[in-house]
């Protein structure tokens, strides 16, 4: 059938979708995101040794070789902190680091790689409380780091 000005009609056919190219597309973007994640540590990670479920409340080390760090809240807000190392009552997170550090200073890298912090916080504490503390040990050099879950 002539149109007029020249032009044919065309049977006209029904649209196909092509899968192939879709299907390729699909499994680029599945080998992408296979391949893109970081396993790596991010920042904020703290490397420690947790107790998991069915384990003892506290880490099995030698108590020669270990330093306790307990802190208790005087108040029940949490925002105040007593820091007792071995013990002995710390004024402040700056005197807990100088006494770790002072404590460290003789010992090698083996023995302070073997030598455990237990790191003790009540229920009340502050997360920020415990984390000085364990910055407090790392800035000592010591690695071992234990918790003691709060009852």
């Amino acid at each position: 059938m002539k149109m007029p000005g020249g032009a044919r009609r065309h049977k006209q056919r029904p649209p196909e979708l092509m899968m192939t190219p879709m299907i390729d597309i699909v499994f680029n973007l599945i080998i992408f995101f296979i391949l893109t994640p970081s396993f790596k540590a991010e920042e904020g990670y703290l490397p420690t040794n947790l107790p998991g479920p069915g384990q003892a409340q506290r880490a099995e080390v030698k108590k020669t070789d270990s330093y306790q760090i307990v802190l208790d809240n005087p108040d029940q807000d949490g925002e105040e902190v007593n820091i007792f190392l071995g013990g002995e009552q710390m004024r402040d997170f700056a005197e807990l680091r100088a006494r770790l550090k002072a404590a460290t200073a003789n010992l090698n890298d083996e023995m302070r790689k073997e030598a455990s912090v237990i790191i003790e916080p009540a229920t009340t504490t502050w997360q920020k409380h415990v984390v000085a503390a364990f910055d407090a040990a790392v800035a000592a050099g010591l690695s071992n780091i234990n918790f003691v879950v709060p009852k």
